[in-house]
This record gives C-alpha cells, structure tokens and sequence, in this order.
C-alpha cells in the first residue's frame, strides 16, 4: 500500500500522528488520567520502541478509559510515548463497566493474556526472514539487541543475516525463576525477551552440563 492509499485509510489525525483505529474522541494528553493502581512499568527501551512504532505506523490501537472511573483501562505505556515525543493528542475508546472490580479484571487481564501465549517459532522466523516481506524487526518490537543474542547464542555458525531470531519459550516453573526473571531485568537493564533467554540459556547450559 503506498502512501496515498494509506492516508485514504486515515480515520483522523492526534496531533500529527495518523490514527487507522477505531475510536470515539481525539482528546488532549492533558485530559487523560492513568489509573493510580496501575502495576505495569514500561522501561525506557520499550517507550522508545514503542514511540518508534506509533510515529512510523500512527496509531493502530486507541487508548481505553472507563466511563466508570474515568481512568486509562488500556494504553498506558501508550500515553507515556506520547508524552516523551511531544505528542499533543490521542485517539481515545470509551468502555462501560459494570463495576470496580470488572474495569480492574478487564485491566489486569490486558496486561497479562498476551504473557500467556506460545509462540511458534517456526512460523515467527519464517516469517521474519521472509525477503518479499522485509519486516523491520524493530518496528515488529522485537530489539536489535535480542536478536543479535539469540543469533549468535543458538547458532553461531550462521551469520545474523542468515538467521534474524530464534525465540525459546520458557515456562518460569516457580517464585525463585520469576524473581530471578525481574532481578535480571532490572539489575542489568534487560528487557523481558532477553532476560527470558537469559534464563533459557542459563537452563540449557545446566542440562548439558548433568549429560557429562
């Protein structure tokens, strides 16, 4: 799709950023209210990535608030890239809840249904080394650095050209993994992809080690 089609597409405009998704209101950055309770952090590297993502595609996803509250339900990784390019609007979808505790299942299970999936690995490096399709991995949120890690890591005979990503999946099987999983991330500044293989390496190394 060139870029005139791809502006025919345009629902509207947040600012300067083109908005593709469905939404209710285009509201000031000023306007919005995070939820207090929220428990996700987003790192820097991630909001950089993330503001890379909504600058070069516009806006694919609206930001949700609870007509209830009126506190951000989704989108709150979203509202602080906007503040961090110097945005000045966002597109916004207002949802009923019936009450409290529904507005924090729905907020809690946004952020953790997508934790829950296995990827095929398969599949994701076909189509990441695919030439027609060209995916910029970056623009993909998959960092430049885990993919150098993961390369070289599980196959050091090939080139990073020739092999883009390869991504374990990695059941963390208890509280000391997953407190090992945030150790790694916060002390070394890790984000969660390479602080999982960091952990998928760690237990490969142990396995081969008892096979001597």
């Amino acid at each position: 799709m060139n870029n005139e089609e791809s502006q025919k597409e345009c629902r509207g405009f947040a600012g300067k950023i083109p908005v593709y998704c469905r939404f209710d209101a285009i509201v000031p950055i000023e306007d919005i209210i995070p939820n207090p309770k929220n428990y996700n952090r987003h790192p820097e590297r991630q909001l950089k990535m993330l503001a890379k993502i909504i600058q070069s595609n516009g806006w694919r996803n609206p930001v949700k608030i609870s007509k209830l509250s009126g506190y951000v339900v989704s989108g709150h990784g979203r509202i602080e890239v906007v503040k961090l390019i110097g945005a000045t609007h966002v597109p916004v979808e207002y949802q009923s809840y019936k009450s409290e505790k529904e507005e924090y299942e729905d907020l809690i299970a946004d952020n953790r249904i997508a934790l829950l999936a296995d990827e095929d690995t398969k599949i994701l490096n076909e189509i990441l080394n695919d030439d027609e399709i060209n995916i910029d991995t970056e623009l993909a949120g998959i960092s430049s650095e885990a993919i150098g890690m993961l390369a070289k890591s599980f196959d050091p005979h090939n080139s990073e050209s020739s092999i883009k990503v390869l991504f374990p999946i990695v059941i963390l099987k208890d509280r000391d993994e997953y407190d090992l999983f945030q150790e790694l991330k916060q002390k070394y500044g890790l984000s969660s992809d390479e602080a999982m293989f960091t952990l998928c390496l760690n237990e490969m190394t142990k396995k081969e080690r008892n096979k001597k």
